[in-house]
């Protein structure tokens, strides 16, 4: 069980001992120690399985780069950069030891990782050793890491959101998968590895974008929302839920592509499929639900919806001097509600997918034909059945005063029956509509 073994080398590698500097120990142990998927580490391991060697001989370096991403997680959390006060279901380093403690039980983790992995050469070519150090420098580095938070920091646009992904996230995925080749002595394995590691590192990101906004913090053990509230751009915000989703799924595919060419065995494959899993194993009732307070294009519809029934409620107050709270509910009036809502949603896709997509297309469509039906096919059957109404009343007043009793079966087909006298719209109040959605969805801002 690699991620047995890997806590046990983490609890011997930092130990705890009785001196002045006990308080950062205790950080780093805090940190480096409390619960993770040892997703890195155990990539080093399985690739130097891969690469002919017993994993045992990579656990220096496993452990090595278990250092840096915990490191990389306490100053992630720091007021000044992410400013997360929970992390893996427990307060935040920094929040149980302090800003100052914290920043440097990251800084030893990073120093301490060096002197860990250097521990290799003990039982394999120096050479191996020193090509790792080299690899895991630059991956937490201004070329890697480091440099993907700079730009994560300065803001993200659709152009540069792999390109962070790719540093912030995918390079200590890489260092993995090539420090377990390297130690092995696998050099042709790789351009492969690098090429698996990064596909994955893409869908670990965005499945962590998505787990932002649908996820159950009970159980990823961190809070949800942190994006949004810290104005954050990521893939979900970019894009869409959806394109983030077809994303995520198209660079695990990508993934497990290249875990073929490697021949790779079931164990990486099913490693691979589990992180894309995530998104079901967090999946909650009220997820759904929140889901929808979020989605931009019911925002839109609903704000329109609302302003024009709120609208039809206070044309009313203002012209016949009456407060009609029924308004705010019922059908008919100006302006026309549906009217508004349809063209809302018109525009809000417009801006969103493009006028080029064919969710444009379908919400033209949608919205000439709940137009048409407002104030033409609704309005035209609801004048109808007001004559027809007034037909059946008059035969039936005719037939009592007259004292010429209805047929039977004609009394029994009319009955009490009245047809439906649909309430439509004149094209002014269509118009109205029409307006004030368009006005909304162009005030509202993409999500």
């Amino acid at each position: 069980d690699y991620k047995n073994e890997v806590e046990s080398a983490l609890d011997r590698a930092v130990s705890l001992s009785d001196c002045r500097q006990k308080e950062v120990i205790e950080a780093m142990r805090y940190s480096l120690l409390g619960g993770g998927k040892r997703l890195r580490a155990v990539l080093v391991l399985e690739f130097a399985r891969l690469g002919g060697i017993d994993p045992v001989l990579a656990m220096p370096a496993a452990c090595a780069i278990e250092m840096i991403h915990a490191y990389s997680l306490i100053h992630d959390d720091l007021p000044c950069m992410d400013d997360d006060d929970m992390r893996r279901g427990k307060p935040s380093c920094h929040i149980r030891y302090g800003e100052a403690t914290a920043l440097l039980a990251g800084d030893g983790l990073l120093t301490a990782a060096f002197q860990t992995l250097a521990k290799a050469a003990q039982s394999l070519p120096a050479q191996r050793v020193l090509d790792c150090v080299s690899v895991l420098s630059e991956a937490a580095g201004y070329q890697g890491m480091i440099g993907g938070q700079v730009i994560d920091l300065a803001g993200i646009d659709k152009e540069s959101m792999e390109e962070m992904y790719r540093m912030k996230t995918g390079a200590l995925l890489r260092a993995s998968c090539v420090m377990g080749c390297l130690l092995a002595g696998r050099r042709d394995l790789v351009e492969a590895a690098e090429q698996y590691a990064e596909n994955l590192g893409l869908a670990f990101q965005i499945v962590d974008d998505i787990l932002d906004v649908t996820g159950d913090p009970a159980l990823l053990g961190k809070p949800v929302g942190s994006d949004a509230d810290n104005e954050k751009k990521t893939s979900v915000t970019l894009y869409s839920m959806e394109k983030a989703k077809e994303m995520a799924d198209r660079y695990t595919a990508e993934a497990r592509c290249r875990l073929e060419q490697l021949g790779a065995d079931g164990f990486l494959q099913e490693l691979t499929d589990s992180l894309l899993n995530r998104l079901q194993e967090t999946k909650k009732p009220m997820n759904f639900l929140k889901a929808l307070t979020v989605n931009y294009y019911i925002n839109v519809m609903l704000t329109a919806w609302f302003l024009a029934q709120l609208s039809k409620t206070l044309l009313t107050l203002l012209f016949e001097k009456k407060l009609v709270l029924e308004r705010m509910v019922g059908a008919g009036g100006m302006p026309s509600s549906h009217s508004a809502l349809v063209c809302s949603l018109t525009i809000a896709i417009a801006k969103k997918a493009g006028v080029q997509s064919a969710e444009f297309a379908l919400a033209m469509a949608l919205a000439c034909i709940v137009m048409y039906d407002a104030m033409g096919v609704r309005r035209a059957a609801g004048e109808h059945a007001k004559v027809l109404n007034k037909l059946v009343f008059g035969f039936q007043l005719f037939s009592e005063e007259s004292e010429t009793p209805l047929d039977d079966h004609i009394a029994d087909d009319l009955g009490d029956k009245t047809l439906k006298e649909y309430l439509g719209h004149t094209p002014l109040e269509v118009l109205g509509g029409m307006l004030l959605g368009i006005l909304v969805s162009m005030l509202f801002p993409v999500t």
